[in-house]
């Protein structure tokens, strides 16, 4: 018949190999992370340079206690996004 199986090499009714398109979403989702990843790298890698760049500077303790706090956010971030990547691969 047109859908005989063969050994090896099932083929579901609709002509489909079994597991295949799972495959394919896996691969769309590792894409999807790798991508948002990236794009998300350099804005994070930007704001930690522009809070360095403040923290250098001569300001009032209010201010430096609210740059250390954006700082532990910035990290927290960089964090999550890092064990994102790990888990999809």
């Amino acid at each position: 018949m047109f859908n005989e199986s063969k050994e090896g090499n099932d083929v579901s009714p609709s002509g489909v190999i079994p597991g295949a398109e799972s495959s394919r979403s896996r691969e769309a989702v590792k894409e999807l992370i790798s991508d948002i990843s990236h794009q998300t790298r350099t804005p994070i890698a930007n704001q930690k340079i522009c809070l360095e760049i403040l923290k250098s500077q001569n300001l009032p303790e209010e201010t430096r206690n609210f740059l250390e706090k954006l700082e532990h956010q910035a990290e927290k971030l960089e964090f999550l996004i890092q064990a994102l990547v790990k888990m999809s691969r």
